[in-house]
């Protein structure tokens, strides 16, 4: 048995180790100020509350007919040890009872512990609320291309793995302020299959929308994102076949080299305003896109038209007046807040729920016996 405790014991640590490993390895240049964090949160002695499971004798209201307890009375725990109490029908018996006291030491590199120094740090660096504001940049802004070119399938794939990474986000409800308020919810669950349905839907560009409308009844609901990006795929390929069809075609014959010469015009015009364009982006600068995420070298910080100081996003546009190349770029700029992290994440969670459990109950006793 004790063999068996130590091995478990190894495992747990090593698999910790990785996970911090994994996490500095993700966070690059930060990674000074995460070990900061965990030298702070759990390496150095601190006040902190554990919670352990001691043996208790306390009163229980006794049937004396069947000799088995009835229920706990509390109003009697304290004459445990009071030999003048000798009521029938009260019998004194040890239960198992959940213990919560504070110690001053250090919380140790425990698989929770190392949960909450990431939670810390991330809180740290991008602040409460980062898991609504990807929730509602999801909602809102993760277009479908208006051509059609990503295979909705992919798109699906995309939107899961930012849905998978939500948890992993500091939520509003994290601030201490709003930690007890009943009116603040969690922001860091994930939307539900039938939450990235809608969100599927209306991704869709406005032409779509009305084919999938003109198929389903108005309260049609879908349970399964994948069936659904199935189901969406014949309707993507049919407006983008009919896009292509209203397309004017290349004239012939006469006006050719008028053709020509206005093209070269064109082509002038628009080298100039590629020459413009790289200086103006050398000396623009927007520090929310830079921080938040997006291009943040074409405009200033007073002139952004995405975010809000606090990094929430501004009002924007119609769907249908985004350009295809906005839309991409939109895309890859919320692809590339997750994509470090959805592989760091991957093979932190390779390890059975199992495990995960047995981690836990492992710190619980471990914290036990430092308190002992």
């Amino acid at each position: 048995m004790a063999e068996a405790l130590e091995s478990t014991k190894d495992s747990i640590l090593d698999r910790v180790e990785k996970m911090r490993t994994m996490y500095i390895n993700f966070i690059g240049d930060l990674h000074g100020t995460f070990t900061d964090t965990v030298e702070t949160t759990l390496l150095k002695p601190t006040t902190h509350e554990i919670t352990s499971y001691e043996l208790k004798k306390v009163a229980f209201q006794w049937d004396n007919t069947k000799d088995e307890p009835v229920g706990r009375i509390e109003m009697y725990d304290d004459r445990v040890d009071d030999v003048t109490f000798n009521d029938p029908d009260v019998k004194f018996r040890y239960e198992m009872q959940k213990v919560t006291y504070e110690i001053d030491a250090p919380r140790g590199l425990s698989f929770e512990g190392i949960m909450n120094a990431i939670r810390s740090h991330a809180v740290h660096q991008g602040g409460y609320g980062r898991a609504e504001i990807q929730k509602k940049k999801m909602t809102n802004h993760a277009l479908f291309p208006p051509n059609g070119e990503i295979p909705v399938k992919d798109f699906v794939g995309f939107l899961e793995d930012i849905n998978r990474n939500i948890p992993l986000l500091p939520s509003i409800k994290d601030n201490p302020m709003y930690i007890n308020n009943d009116q603040v919810p969690w922001g860091n669950k994930p939307f539900t299959q039938k939450e990235l349905c809608d969100i599927l839907v209306d991704c869709m560009p406005k032409k779509v929308q009305t084919l999938f409308k003109s198929h389903n009844a108005n309260n049609t609901v879908r349970f399964d994102v994948k069936l659904l990006a199935n189901e969406l795929q014949p309707l993507v390929d049919q407006v983008r076949t009919e896009q292509k069809a209203s397309q004017p075609q290349g004239g012939g014959g006469g006006g050719g080299g008028a053709g020509k010469n206005s093209s070269n015009r064109n082509n002038q015009r628009g080298n100039r305003k590629n020459d413009q364009g790289k200086a103006d982006s050398e000396t623009k600068h927007c520090k929310l896109c830079k921080k938040f995420g997006g291009a943040h070298h074409n405009h200033n910080t007073a002139d952004c038209q995405k975010y809000n100081e606090d990094g929430s996003l501004k009002r924007q546009r119609g769907r249908d007046n985004y350009s295809n190349k906005e839309v991409v770029d939109m895309l890859a700029s919320m692809k590339a807040d997750n994509k470090k992290l959805r592989k760091s994440v991957h093979a932190l969670q390779k390890g059975s729920a199992k495990k995960k459990k047995r981690s836990m109950s492992y710190s619980d006793e471990e914290e036990d016996s430092d308190s002992e």
